[in-house]
């Protein structure tokens, strides 16, 4: 079986890296894949390094003729078993083709830009149900959940960021755009005077974020890391994980913090909404609330057995419903089963 996966994405995502996640699985069960991918230096190393083979190319918008030609020849020339288009960009470069197409969603994309697919898989029954309302035949649209590898990694001590023995440690994993709602964890922060707040990532609002905080006298305890490969170091550093978002179609992070036995607290969104049952395997809060968001932490520093039941729920929702296994051999049946 020979796999071409077409990615144009952001050097970084959640959607990107269960991309780079999956590359890894399904190469370690033997299936020949070809990567057509911008050239994010450490997304081609990833790939290369697993004997995958590589191709750099612009993947812009509609205009870039150079690049649609240059992925039709890569796929004539490979003459693929199965073409994988990932979100609207590389589901958008999917042309004609015999093989099987299939155009991989994480969100509410534009479908007119999957319009050479085949079928569809969607991490959501949400967004199953989104494409079948928007036209798509129900038996051309699939729900494949993601998964989170469990990962080794070298601990991190409270000690590297100079946090005291006695506080709270709060993270945030995320992009700093408008929409993940990254000002909510700052202002519960405010509230808990013995809190501080690692936040993970990189965006467009670093700076007005980051004059947020110095707005809340809280320079000493808000970190800006930056974007951070030791996310798994992270959560086990951690005591609670937030999900602030304003919108969120599925939430790699609540599965990132299952397997790291990190509670996680986060706003209702669709996708959380979707797999955390609050106060079972999580804390789901109101939107926009960062009143509810500073009392869920409190609540559960104060409680070990609220914060165990949490925890160990997640963890079994993680290795059976979302394991890796089962969801990678999910991918393969499907290839397998639709495969040309």
């Amino acid at each position: 079986m020979k796999l071409i996966h077409i990615i144009g994405g952001n050097p970084h995502g959640g959607a990107e890296k269960f991309c780079e996640d999956l590359v890894s699985s399904l190469s370690r069960r033997g299936i020949e894949q070809h990567i057509i991918t911008r050239p994010y230096e450490e997304r081609v190393s990833l790939f290369m390094n697993l004997g995958c083979a590589v191709s750099t190319l612009r993947l812009g918008k509609i205009w870039d003729i150079l690049s649609r030609t240059k992925v039709n020849r890569i796929i004539n020339k490979t003459n693929p078993d199965i073409i994988l288009g990932w979100m609207s960009r590389g589901a958008s470069y999917i042309p004609y083709h015999s093989c099987l197409k299939i155009g991989r969603l994480g969100g509410y994309y534009n479908l007119k830009n999957f319009r050479h697919c085949d079928r569809l898989i969607c991490n959501t029954t949400h967004l199953v149900d989104y494409c079948i309302k928007s036209g798509w035949p129900s038996d051309k649209v699939h729900y494949i959940p993601n998964f989170s590898p469990i990962n080794t990694f070298t601990p991190l001590n409270r000690k590297d960021f100079d946090i005291p023995n006695d506080s709270i440690i709060v993270l945030v994993l995320s992009r700093l755009e408008e929409r993940k709602g990254i000002d909510l964890a700052i202002r519960a922060v405010s509230k808990i005077p013995h809190s501080f707040l690692l936040i993970a990532g990189e965006g467009s609002l670093e700076p007005s974020l980051n004059s947020l905080s110095r707005e809340l006298n809280l320079e000493k305890r808000v970190r800006f890391l930056g974007w951070r490969k030791d996310r798994d170091a992270l959560l086990n550093l951690a005591d609670v994980c937030l999900i602030t978002s304003h919108e969120e179609p599925f939430g790699n992070v609540v599965l990132n913090c299952w397997v790291s036995k990190t509670p996680v607290i986060s706003t209702k969104t669709e996708g959380p909404g979707f797999l955390i049952g609050d106060n079972r395997n999580g804390i789901l809060v109101p939107k926009d609330d960062a009143d509810a968001i500073a009392s869920s932490i409190i609540s559960l520093n104060n409680s070990e057995e609220l914060e165990t039941k949490i925890v160990e729920n997640g963890w079994e929702e993680a290795n059976n419903t979302f394991s890796e296994d089962n969801i990678v051999s999910a991918y393969v049946d499907f290839f397998n089963r639709y495969c040309k």
